[in-house]
């Protein structure tokens, strides 16, 4: 394991050589190299934990974000109040005192990423009573309009947010294609929407959307909940604007390393989806395909939930769009799972769609084939078809843009229409065309 260590002093020396002893690859910076420096080595080189000193000298949000884009474990020590405070407005929560030994850094860098509750080691120190950043409410009597520039107010006029899950089953059957373009039908309505990529096993909205920056947004907003600092401000700052026909998605961008899932656990997500939904009209969540519990089954009953952070999407979510391939076998995984994802929150809305969806030229239409089995062994009896739109979305992909947009009159558009008149309530073309033929029928009478 390679260590990197900016702590300094005999507590420096002694966590220093602990670490040496147990074989491990240490390096230990020089003193006075302040947090600049740090951030550079960490993004030059390949670093499995870095523990460093929690004084804002040495540990500020550009350390964190390149531990963050590397993948790697950061332990802050705390030394006093000062050191422990800035921790906090770093949104780093995995600490550790500074009479605390090289194994008990380790500890809390492995299950600190992996519990949102603070961690049991620090819990016992009176330390871990420090003041945290007191932040005035989003509806304060100081502040006429809530905090954040997509801040929403709660009068009896506005809407309630929609939050919108999109799973599918193993597969790849389009979950991420379905959740970009749907956000883009949302944008278009002219909702405040913000699309989270909360898969745990390696997002990909930040391809889709054109987004190149490798420290996940995921990642910080969690680490940000669990040390109870998030706030619609925060959230709106570490989201990516994306411009979608002159319109703003706000995208939180996922986690490219599958092994970084045990940062975005059930109770911090659930914080995320909360602030989320305080401030957006339209929440799109992008969520893994696993519905599997049997890791509850643990001896460990601290052990992460890999699937936990999808389970708690779908508990949360007022709309759940179920994606499910179009070929023979993404359809049997799909109907496999159908009742898993009832279960899971039976108190929203459903939406199926069939996603890549190609004619057939055997007299049968796709149609009668997806509906004849969804109803024989699944009892669904109203599915939404996408059809294919390989070379679509490609072109899409190539522009960093949703393929809705690339053209709105294709019959791959007109499928993600259908799905958000019914996920996210946008009005279909028939129904205004009927609401003006009404409207001119009402002046000639009047």
């Amino acid at each position: 394991m390679r260590v990197l260590i900016a702590l300094w002093g005999n507590d420096g020396d002694r966590i220093h050589g602990e670490a040496q002893t147990e074989d491990h690859d240490v390096v230990r910076l020089d003193h006075g190299e302040g947090s600049e420096s740090l951030a550079l080595r960490i993004r030059r080189e390949r670093w499995d934990i870095v523990v460093v000193d929690a004084h804002a000298e040495t540990l500020s949000m550009d350390v964190v974000d390149a531990c963050d884009s590397r993948g790697v474990l950061l332990v802050a020590v705390v030394s006093d109040r000062q050191s422990s405070a800035n921790a906090s407005v770093c949104g780093v929560d995995e600490l550790v005192s500074v009479w605390q030994s090289w194994s008990d850094a380790v500890h809390v860098a492995r299950a600190g990423a992996k519990n949102s509750e603070p961690n049991s080691i620090l819990q016992q120190n009176e330390l871990r009573q420090r003041p945290l950043r007191i932040l005035p409410d989003r509806h304060s009597p100081e502040t006429s309009e809530p905090q954040g520039s997509v801040a929403r107010t709660t009068e009896s006029g506005s809407r309630e947010a929609r939050v919108v899950t999109v799973w599918g089953p193993t597969g790849a059957p389009g979950r991420t294609t379905v959740a970009v373009n749907l956000a883009a039908a949302a944008l278009s309505r002219g909702d405040r929407v913000i699309l989270i990529d909360a898969d745990t096993y390696g997002g990909a909205v930040a391809i889709r959307c054109g987004v190149f920056d490798e420290a996940p947004g995921i990642a910080r907003a969690c680490r940000l909940a669990g040390s109870g600092n998030l706030t619609a401000e925060e959230l709106t700052s570490l989201a990516h604007e994306v411009s979608v026909e002159g319109n703003s998605l706000h995208v939180v961008t996922g986690i490219l390393s599958p092994a970084r899932w045990p940062e975005i656990s059930r109770e911090r997500l659930e914080k995320v989806l909360d602030c989320a939904r305080a401030c957006y009209d339209t929440v799109i969540v992008d969520v893994g395909f696993s519905l599997e519990t049997d890791e509850e089954v643990s001896s460990d009953m601290l052990a992460p939930r890999r699937n936990a952070a999808t389970l708690a999407a779908l508990r949360a979510s007022t709309d759940i769009v179920a994606v499910s391939a179009a070929d023979s076998v993404g359809l049997a995984r799909f109907i496999r799972l159908w009742s898993d994802v009832c279960d899971a929150n039976p108190d929203a809305r459903i939406s199926v769609a069939v996603n890549r969806v190609v004619a057939l030229k055997n007299g049968f239409s796709a149609t009668e084939n997806i509906a004849s089995s969804f109803s024989r062994f699944a009892g669904i009896r109203d599915v939404v078809l996408i059809p294919e739109a390989t070379e679509l979305v490609a072109r899409a992909d190539a522009r960093g843009v949703p393929a809705f947009t690339i053209d709105t009159h294709s019959r791959f558009a007109a499928g993600i229409k259908e799905l958000a008149h019914r996920a996210v309530g946008i009005e279909r073309e028939g129904d205004r065309v009927g609401l003006r033929e009404k409207m001119r029928g009402l002046r000639l009478l009047g």
